[in-house]
This record gives C-alpha cells, structure tokens and sequence, in this order.
C-alpha cells in the first residue's frame, strides 16, 4: 500500500526528532557500567590481541561480558579507523538502532501490515522511556533483535523466492543473534513452532530445508567456539563452559542463587506485573489488559488462517519473554533491561496483530479519520517523550567530568610511573580506566606498595556501604572528589590482612597446626570452624597461620581446591608469605589436593622465633545461600 503525504509528514517528523536526539546521545553520551566493561575487549583486542578484558590483569572471554561479537568487533574496526573514544564506541549501538526501525518496516511490509500501523508500532516504541539507554550504552539487546529480525526477514524472502541462500541467511543471522546475547536462545521454541507449521499444516516447507537453516546458524557459532577453543585450551574452555552454564542457569531463574518471591507462582505473577506495571508507567490492570487481549488477538488470527507465519516467530518470542520474565525469572532480577527485547517485540506485533483482525479492519473502514488520529496522537506522544530528553538534558556535562577524571589519573601516573589503579572487586570503575587509559587492577588482589582506589558513581549509587567493609583492611585518604561524575580516589597508605597474633598466642604456637586440633586459642586468622558432618575446613581468601620451631628449613602447606567452576576469578593463584616476604606464586590449575612448600628464613637458634604465614588466594566460591568467604579446604600445616 502506498504510502500517503500526510504519513510521509508524519514520517519526516519523526525521523527529526529520533534523529537528533540519537546524534547528542552518541556525541555526548556514555556507556553504561556494563558497557564499559564490554569496550574493554575491543580495546584488549588492539592492544594485546586477546579476546578479553582488560581489569585486574586481564581475563581472555571474561563471563563478565554478556555483550557478543557482533557489537564488539565493529567497536574493533572503529576504533582501528578512528582511534579509541567513547563516540566510537557508542556509534556501532546507534547504527543498530537504526537497523532495527527500518528492518520493523520491512518485514511490516512483508507481512501485509498497512503504513499506518507499521508506524504506530514503530513510534509507540519511542513513547518508553529509557528506550534510548537500553539501545545505546554498548548494551546487546538492540544489537541480537536486529539480527534475529534480519533472521525472519530472510524466512519471508525464501517463502517468495524458494532460493537456498535466503534460508541458510535465515540460520546466519539467528546464530549471530545468539553470539550477542545468549538470553535469544529464547526464540528457539517460537521458531520451531512456526517452521513446524510450515512442514506440516501448509506444507509450503520441507524438512531438508528447514535443516539449512539449522546448518547456518552452527556455523558462526561453532567458529567462535572454536576460536575459544584453540585460544583458552581444553581444560579452561571446559572449565569456563561449566562456569557459563552455571551463570545462565541462574540468571535465568532455572536454578536457585538469586532473592525470589515466595508464596506461589500466582503471587510472583502478581509482584512482577506490579514491577512491569512501573516501567511501563500504565496500571497494572492495563497491562494485563493489553497482554491478554494481544493473545487473543494472535490466537483467533491463527485459528482463523489454520497456520503460523513467519511473522508470528516474533510475536511467539515476545510471549516467550513475558512468560520467562514474569513467572520464572528471579524476583532479584526482574530488571526492565532483561524484559526489554520482550517489550519491543510486544508493542510491534501488537499493532501487527490488530492490523490482521476483521473487526478492527471493518472499524477503521468505517471511521476513516480513526487511524490518521491515533497515529498522531502516538506521534505526539513519541516526540514529546524524546523532546523531553533533548531539552530537559545537560549534554555532555557528565562526559567533561568524566574527562576531568581521567585527566587527573594519567598526571598522577605521570608523576608516579609505579602508581596503580584499583577498583573494587566488581565495581571496576569501567569508563574512568578506559576514558584514561590506564589499565585498573582489584585493590582486594593487588600487593603494591603505591596504590589508589578509583570509586565511579556506579559503586556509589549501587555498590551500598562498600567502605565501611573496605576500612577494615585498608587505610584510605581522599586525594580527590568530583561532585559532576560522582568520583572519589583515594590513596591507600595501609594494609590490615588480618588482626595481629597476641604474644600468648607467639608464646603457646606450636610446629604444626591440623584441622582436627584447631581450638578457639589456635593461633590462626581467617579459617571456618570445622564442619562435623563434612569434616572440611574452609579458610577465608586471606589466612594466617602462626608456627615456631627454631629448626624448621621449609613450610609445608596441605588443601585442597574443590568446585574449581565455582571460583570467580581463574586461574585460582596462592600468593604464601612468610614473615612478610612474599614467595612465589602457585597455581592450582586443578580440583584436588595441593601441597605448597616454602622456604622460611633462620631461626638462629632463638627460642621465640615464631614464623608467620599469610596464605592469599585469588578466588573465592561462589555459593548459593552461604554468604561465607569460602575459599580453600585446609587440611594441614606443618614447618619441617
């Protein structure tokens, strides 16, 4: 159907004002936390040519990054072109988002919706609001829609043009949905559906090459693994694969890990509806309302024609993520972001679903002014909304004070080549290392002498009291605070691992310490009681242990590491010091037991000679319910 001058109108209007607030989104805006994190592998992938991050030393397919190939190695290639900056960066985000109207459009198109509803859809989208922060901030979301849509667009083209290519287009595309964002395996079931429908009840689809399609979604996907593969080793890759399922377990809410709503899967529904209700700034009522009459829509359409079309893969897929999200998803992580895509789809193929409806079709014939005034009252809606955002914004104050920061940190490097960065253990203060250029490092796992503690507004708005818990192990004094960015940096002047040995405890140590003799007078820091039906002993990531024997040569260290997959940093390192020297490093590069030993200085023949040992471990487990530091089975330890 063509399209009119009056929608044409409509149309100019619109793409103005997405337009421009896309422009001083990508100008002047930033990533987000987790997009800072994400930019950190392009940026590694120039520096080092490692597939990684870059915090803390760097970790090669940091889980940490949920945001695919797709988004980062375009990132790469500008970067490359332009040089390193967040413009770039965000650039690949908006080229996406752009992607995404014009392939809604399209595949509208394919499927028969007229102009008016194609733009309502498209237009009601931009009546959200955070739609933009959700699109931009090298987030996945937009980027994996975009390459599924290109997946459904190409499923219709090879319904016309029965050309193999468009099929095995179909398999690329999805596969590359998947490297983007994992969370798209949710569409697995739509698909299967609809290309069922197609085999067995139009019979427009044969096996064979339904199987192409199978074919090319493998392909990208067993390449990448395969990189991963032949980059990490057999053992990391196998031990990185379990973390990863693991993780995706738990996100998903399948397995258990996160704060969830008790009470029935009626009472979830109802919290979640509540949250949802919020985002969306309608009454819960509505909401349901618009799901539920959506649903029927869309099953009285497919009854009516006797089959599922392509179209419907998105339709099935949005209800795939309402479900998900509603009724098994924790409640702990029932974020607007993780419904997002689900949303997005919603508003589309609701429009999409109205459009196909005879009774809807017999009104809007019936009153001819109705659709031209209801898209624009959406118009207006959408134009006020991102209006709101143009003129109600101070561009581009936060990224001068971001780049006020970062300016600070590299002078302060270049007064002290031996300086080092920290972050927080999560809270990495992503866009502050990368604005900078200085690589940041976790100040809970790094034994320098000069150190700072970078704090963003992130670990301050989100990260709850973190200095009172970070006071107890360091001194810190604030060399600098921007109120603009929220920043603080600290200079750590001191250390406490644990608290001191008392001299009864220097006059009562003993040549060995057991796990079995462990008592509340035991001169030792950092160790768990031992567990009477397990018999293990779990000692904290930072340990002591006192000891004396003026004869002894060499410390002898017994444990065991177990649930290696469960450990959040890899590969899990011990850093033993006796006395306060460090000795080298051990890497525990598999489950079970390990023995440490380490040489300790000459007594000299004193008799209050005690020798002092630190044991620091890299990693802790990560556990279900069990807020403890548990970090390594300590079984026994011993000077000889």
């Amino acid at each position: 159907m063509k399209i009119k001058k009056w929608e044409w109108a409509a149309i100019v209007v619109f793409a103005g004002v997405i337009g421009w607030r896309l422009c001083l989104m990508v100008i002047y805006g930033l990533p987000y936390f987790d997009g800072g994190m994400n930019i950190q592998v392009p940026v590694s992938m120039m520096r080092t040519g490692t597939y990684g991050t870059l915090y803390n030393g760097g970790t090669a397919f940091d889980i940490a990054v949920q945001t695919g190939l797709p988004v980062l190695f375009p990132i790469y290639v500008l970067f490359q072109i332009f040089g390193i900056g967040f413009v770039q960066a965000l650039t690949v985000n908006a080229i996406y988002m752009v992607c995404m109207l014009l392939l809604l459009d399209r595949i509208g198109r394919h499927a028969g919706m007229e102009p008016e509803w194609r733009l309502m859809g498209i237009m009601l989208i931009f009546c959200m609001r955070n739609v933009y922060d959700y699109s931009l901030g090298v987030y996945g979301e937009v980027p994996s829609l975009v390459w599924l849509l290109v997946s459904v667009l190409c499923l219709m083209i090879y319904e016309e043009q029965q050309k193999d290519r468009w099929m095995y287009g179909a398999g690329v595309a999805y596969g590359l949905a998947l490297l983007t964002k994992t969370v798209l395996f949710i569409a697995v079931p739509a698909i299967v559906i609809v290309l069922l429908s197609k085999i067995f009840l139009e019979k427009k689809l044969r096996i064979r090459d339904a199987l192409k399609a199978v074919a090319g979604c493998v392909l990208p996907y067993s390449l990448f693994m395969g990189y991963k593969f032949l980059t990490l080793g057999t053992a990391a890759f196998q031990t990185l694969t379990r973390t990863l399922m693991k993780g995706i377990m738990k996100q998903a809410g399948v397995s258990s890990g996160y704060a969830d709503t008790t009470g029935g899967i009626f009472h979830k529904f109802g919290i979640h509806m509540g949250i949802l209700s919020g985002f969306v700034d309608l009454p819960v009522v509505l909401v349901f309302l618009i799901l539920a009459v959506n649903l029927l829509y869309m099953g009285y359409n497919i009854i009516r024609r006797k089959h599922l079309v392509y179209f419907e893969i998105l339709a099935l897929t949005a209800y795939s993520y309402f479900g998900w999200w509603l009724l098994i998803t924790s409640t702990e992580k029932a974020w607007f972001r993780r419904i997002f895509i689900g949303l997005l789809l919603m508003i589309f193929t609701m429009f999409w679903n109205l459009s196909q409806s005879v009774q809807v079709r017999k009104l809007t014939e019936k009153y001819r002014a109705f659709l031209p005034v209801l898209l624009c009252v959406i118009l207006i809606g959408a134009c006020t909304r991102q209006m709101q955002g143009i003129l109600g914004s101070d561009h581009g104050k936060e990224k001068q004070a971001i780049a006020a920061d970062a300016a600070f940190i590299r002078e302060l490097k270049a007064e002290q080549p031996d300086a080092v960065f920290c972050g927080n253990g999560w809270w990495q203060a992503p866009l502050l290392s990368f604005a900078s250029g200085i690589n940041f490092y976790d100040l809970n796992q790094t034994y320098v002498d000069n150190m700072y503690y970078v704090k963003d507004k992130y670990e301050t708005e989100q990260g709850g009291d973190t200095m009172s818990e970070l006071v107890k192990t360091f001194d810190l004094e604030e060399i600098y605070s921007n109120p603009d960015s929220k920043t603080q940096i600290y200079q750590v002047t001191g250390r406490h691992y644990y608290v001191p040995f008392t001299e009864n405890e220097k006059n009562n140590a003993g040549s060995s310490i057991t796990k079995e003799a462990i008592r509340e007078e035991t001169a030792v820091r950092g160790l768990n009681p031992l567990e009477a039906d397990s018999g293990n002993c779990w000692a904290e990531r930072e340990s002591a242990f006192l000891l004396k024997d003026t004869k002894a040569t060499q410390v002898l260290l017994e444990g065991k590491v177990v649930n290696l997959a469960q450990m959040d940093v890899q590969p899990v390192t011990f850093s033993v010091y006796v006395n306060g020297d460090l000795a080298q490093p051990v890497t525990a590069a598999t489950e079970g037991d390990f023995s440490l030993k380490i040489d300790v200085p000459e007594m000299n023949g004193a008799d209050d000679a005690c020798v002092e040992v630190r044991v620091s471990c890299s990693s802790h487990l990560i556990t279900d319910g069990d807020s403890r530091d548990l970090s390594w089975l300590f079984e026994k330890i011993s000077l000889k």
